[in-house]
């Protein structure tokens, strides 16, 4: 488990015997310019004022939260959610002694535990492919009240794009890496159901992630097998891919970028 993630693992924090490993991978992942890119885009639509109560779905080690408490001012608070008790007691553990109005809760992204119209603005990051995401997004709706915003980043992992010369089995694997989620392209359907709850004010930012070898490592060397055990491909046909990778990572030519949707609008008033 420490040298791999399985593509579901984050569902399945708390079932691990080394969460130290997942925490480490949230860290080598937010460091990307990429993704901080991602992160400033979306703080900026959520257009926070002082004094606002925020909700951050699925917060994972709490980066993003104590980033809004830091806008909310300490008239404000942001609360952090996820299904994880481990992930919510590592938000928490880095959140000690700083002076910031945080909160972190376990909780359930589709039915949220919180009184209708509690937050000035929601929003979720890299979450909705584990979810429903329309009941994820209903929950988030209702939560918020009349007037705030909601924003949402979601990858399309049927979009990845890797540079390889098996140009048919890496479609197979993408694919399989899609598929291996319980929502893989909800990045392509974020901005639809957004219009269909009736959003106003919507914005629509496509957003790509460039990412590493080594964050390509810890995603598809448990794939590979998975997708090995389940006849999608042979485990020469694993081997000769992923070392082809190995190769241009080492010739620096390596090229993995994920694709996603930066989503953006406000509660009718």
């Amino acid at each position: 488990m420490k040298e791999m993630v399985h593509t579901r693992g984050f569902r399945q924090v708390d079932q691990v015997t080394d969460a130290q490993y997942y925490f480490q991978f949230l860290d080598e992942f937010g460091a990307f310019e990429s993704v901080q890119e991602c992160r400033r885009l979306m703080l900026q639509l959520m257009d926070i004022r002082a004094g606002y109560r925020l909700l951050d779905v699925g917060c994972g080690v709490g980066d993003d939260v104590r980033e809004m408490a830091q806008l909310a001012g300490e008239t404000g608070q942001a609360v952090g959610l996820d299904n994880s008790q481990v992930m919510i007691a590592e938000a928490r553990k880095r959140s000690e002694g700083l002076v910031l109005p945080v909160e972190f809760i376990v909780g359930d992204a589709e039915n949220l535990n919180f009184p209708s119209d509690s937050f000035d603005g929601c929003l979720s990051e890299r979450t909705f492919m584990y979810l429903d995401a329309r009941r994820a997004l209903e929950e988030m709706i209702r939560v918020t009240k009349p007037g705030g915003s909601l924003v949402v980043f979601a990858l399309d992992l049927d979009a990845i794009s890797i540079d390889s010369s098996r140009r048919e089995l890496t479609r197979k694997i993408v694919q399989f890496h899609c598929d291996n989620h319980r929502n893989g392209l909800v990045g392509r359907q974020l901005a639809r159901l957004f219009k269909e709850q009736r959003l106003t004010n919507l914005t629509l930012k496509p957003h790509s992630l460039m990412c590493s070898f080594s964050i390509f490592k810890h995603l598809y060397s448990r794939l590979l097998i998975t997708a090995e055990e389940a006849s999608v491909i042979t485990k020469t046909e694993g081997e000769e891919w992923f070392n082809e990778m190995a190769e241009a990572e080492r010739r620096g030519v390596f090229l993995f970028v994920e694709p996603g949707y930066i989503v953006g609008g406000r509660k009718p008033k």
